[in-house]
């Protein structure tokens, strides 16, 4: 018996409304510049917290100065909190645009920080000085992220595809 084959042949028209949303959707997700501002945002109310708290992330509070330090720095610096000498490092990652403030985004890559020479210092601490690590999220904050990175995604396809939630 002689074998008999059937061949289906499909071509996708870009006017095919299917096919010209699900192009709009892959471009939208191969750029993540509006999620990137939106982790930005969150980034640096974390910072905030972080030197409003004197440590505020998975080690909990900043190890405190040393006594003859903290003397030193009540007399040229009254007022001032651990970390906040000048106020430099604290302006620099809690303030965008500010001077040594490091904010690199491109459609898929983000960078978030500070060039404050000091920062390396007290993050890694030294052999004469403690670690006050002045980034350091917390097992919630990559969650908060995780899940406004599933809401920025949701969004998109919704936006794109018409669903429950899509922005006009």
């Amino acid at each position: 018996m002689a074998e008999r084959t059937v061949t289906l042949t499909a071509e996708v028209k870009a006017e095919w409304e299917p096919y010209r949303k699900f192009t709009m959707l892959s471009r939208r997700l191969s750029d993540f510049r509006t999620l990137w501002y939106v982790l930005e945002k969150d980034f640096r109310e974390i910072e905030v917290r972080q030197f409003g708290a004197e440590g505020a992330g998975t080690e909990g509070k900043w190890a405190p100065l040393s006594p003859r330090y903290a003397a030193w720095k009540a007399k040229k610096y009254p007022g001032r909190k651990i970390l906040e000498r000048t106020g430099g490092l604290k302006r620099s990652i809690t303030t965008k645009g500010g001077a040594g403030n490091v904010r690199r985004m491109t459609a898929t890559t983000m960078e978030l920080g500070t060039s404050d020479k000091s920062a390396q210092y007290h993050q890694s601490g030294t052999a004469r000085m403690p670690r006050r690590q002045v980034i350091d999220l917390t097992p919630e904050d990559v969650q908060r992220w995780y899940d406004l990175a599933d809401a920025w995604a949701a969004q998109t396809v919704a936006t794109v595809f018409g669903g429950a939630g899509a922005k006009p």
